[in-house]
C-alpha cells in the first residue's frame, strides 16, 4: 500500500515537473516588441517592471512621427533597458517618400549601435503624408535594399518586420527577396506560436510573430511577440 502511494506521488511529481518546465519554456519564449507610448514618458521603473514580469527584449521606435523626426529620448529609453537586464533592438517605419539612405543615417550615426543588437525595418503602412508605399513594387523592393545595404555599411544587424499581406502590397506578386533576413510577422490572434505561420516571401521559418497589440503593461502600452531563436545562418545575421 506504502509502495503504491510512494508510486502514486512519483508518477504526480513528475507530471507536474513536465508541466513547469513546459510553462517556464513557454513564458521565456514571450517577450515584448514596440513601444507605443512615447520614449519621453518612459522611466527606469518601467523597464524593471518589464523584466520583472518576464520580459526579455525592448524594440524601441526609433522615430516619433514613424519616418519623420528622429525622437532624441531613444538613447535613453535604450539604456533604462539595459540596465534592467533586457535585450535592446531599435525599429522604424520608413517614410517612402524621403531618402533610404538618410532615414537610416539619422538613426545610426546618433544612437551607437553599441546600444542596440539590431536595426528592424517596419514594413507596413505609413499613415504620414508623402510617407505611403508607391504602386511600383521593384522600386519599393530597390528602396528597401537600399537601407539594408546602409545598414550593413555600418555592419548594423538587420531584420526584417512586416506580414503576408503588406508584402504582397508593397512588393506585389513578384516579391522581393529578403529571406536572409530574420522575420517577425504579424497576427494579432493572441496566441504566442507560429502554428498560424505561412510561408511567404522567402521565409520558410520566422524569428518572431507580434501576437497581442495595445497592451498596456508596467504603464506602457506595448505589442507582444513570441520569439523563437534559430541557428541558421540565413535567419541570424551577426
Amino acid at each position: 500500500m506504502i509502495i503504491s502511494i510512494v508510486n502514486y506521488l512519483m508518477k504526480s511529481l513528475s507530471i507536474f515537473l513536465q508541466i513547469f518546465a513546459i510553462a517556464a519554456l513557454i513564458f521565456s519564449t514571450v517577450s515584448l516588441i514596440g513601444l507605443d507610448s512615447a520614449p519621453a514618458v518612459a522611466f527606469q521603473s518601467n523597464f524593471d517592471c518589464l523584466k520583472s514580469a518576464g520580459y526579455s527584449f525592448a524594440n524601441v521606435r526609433a522615430f516619433s512621427l514613424e519616418g519623420i523626426d528622429l525622437d532624441l529620448s531613444v538613447k535613453d529609453t535604450l539604456i533604462y533597458a539595459k540596465r534592467a537586464g533586457l535585450k535592446t533592438e531599435l525599429f522604424i517605419r520608413p517614410c517612402r517618400g524621403k531618402s533610404a539612405k538618410l532615414q537610416i543615417d539619422a538613426v545610426v550615426l546618433v544612437i551607437a549601435n553599441q546600444y542596440y543588437d539590431r536595426f528592424w525595418l517596419f514594413l507596413e503602412d505609413n499613415p504620414n503624408p508623402g510617407c505611403t508605399w508607391g504602386n511600383d513594387h521593384k522600386a519599393n523592393c530597390d528602396y528597401v535594399k537600399e537601407m539594408l545595404a546602409q545598414l550593413k555599411y555600418f555592419q548594423t544587424p538587420a531584420g526584417i518586420q512586416t506580414s503576408d499581406r503588406f508584402y504582397r502590397q508593397i512588393f506585389g506578386s513578384q516579391g522581393c527577396d529578403l529571406s536572409q533576413y530574420p522575420l517577425i510577422y504579424s497576427h494579432n490572434d493572441a496566441s504566442p506560436s507560429f502554428d498560424d505561420y505561412t510561408a511567404f516571401g522567402g521565409w520558410s521559418a520566422p524569428y518572431g510573430k507580434v501576437f497581442q497589440n495595445n497592451v498596456t503593461l508596467c504603464n506602457l502600452t506595448i505589442s507582444k511577440v513570441y520569439e523563437k531563436e534559430f541557428k541558421s545562418s540565413n535567419l541570424l545575421i551577426e
